[in-house]
């Protein structure tokens, strides 16, 4: 592990509001980032079971003067993987004019929950979430905060599909790009974009993250065909190369938008983080 890699394990505790969070946070900042290190994984991994409860490790973390405590699953590597993403730089979030987030996938509340302490203005926040195991620990990870949850997946259309579980953070609708193997199915309702948006939310002050594995395509050209458009949008655009990442880019850039986009890998099936950012006069 690199002095780099090191520091944004210490930059994420830093986010704790007591000691045992703080390990907590710094440890899972290190196993994000060392998949190498084999014996020091296990290591970290041990120690966390000090911290838990029955399998669920509690957190609490203060920023702005607002705090707020959240769980997730020991030694759950989409849990960690998760949480490093939302709070160590992925999504490049600014800290202010969002008073509306609209979180699809929301997985079990990071993102919103980062975004909510960072931002002074939040007025209302939807959550979409179609896996039923996240949603044991989004509803009460968000319970301290303005957040309506919808139990759905993100689509195109209104009406039921297939969801296939894979990871906890990887669980998508049968066919998305990107995705060739699960484990399980079952049947979710999907909603669209503009059926899930409150009518009353100014576009100049909303955010709107999608992370719903392959489905982004399909919403983000639905929400441009219905006329919204936030002014900030936060995405992992899964299968980039393959799936019409470089297209649905231009797209947003023939919207108005600027567009910043982050990601290696020039085959396979590779993802590409983007943010963009609509001005309006």
């Amino acid at each position: 592990m690199n002095t780099k890699a090191l520091q944004k394990a210490i930059d994420l505790s830093k986010y704790a509001d007591n000691f045992k969070s703080r390990i907590l946070l710094f440890i899972i900042g290190v196993l994000n980032q060392s998949a190498n290190w084999k014996r020091t994984n296990s290591i970290l991994k041990f120690f966390t079971s000090f911290f838990s409860k029955n399998g669920i490790l509690p957190v609490r973390i203060r920023k702005n003067n607002k705090t707020v405590d959240f769980s997730l699953r020991i030694n759950n590597n989409s849990d960690y993987q998760s949480l490093f993403e939302c709070f160590a730089g992925m999504y490049k979030i600014p800290s202010k004019d969002i008073h509306f987030i609209l979180d699809g996938g929301a997985n079990i509340g990071f993102f919103t929950i980062n975004t909510y302490l960072n931002n002074t203005g939040i007025r209302e926040i939807v959550c979409i979430e179609p896996n039923p195991f996240n949603l044991e620990f989004l509803v009460p990870n968000t319970k301290q905060l303005p957040v309506k949850i919808v139990n759905a997946a993100m689509s195109d259309f209104n009406g039921e599909a297939t969801f296939n579980f894979k990871e906890h953070n990887t669980g998508h609708i049968q066919g998305s790009p990107g995705h060739a193997y699960f484990h399980e199915q079952t049947k979710v309702d999907c909603v669209t974009i503009a059926g899930i948006m409150p009518n009353n939310w100014e576009m100049k002050h909303t955010l709107v993250k999608l992370d719903i594995e392959g489905q982004e395509y399909k919403v983000f050209t639905d929400m441009f065909n219905a006329g919204l458009f936030p002014a900030y949008v936060a995405a992992e655009l899964h299968d980039y190369l393959n799936a019409g990442g470089e297209e649905l880019v231009a797209k947003f850039k023939k919207n108005g938008y600027t567009v910043h986009v982050e990601g290696t890998g020039e085959e396979g099936n590779v993802c590409r983080q983007i943010f963009a950012e609509r001005k309006t006069a």
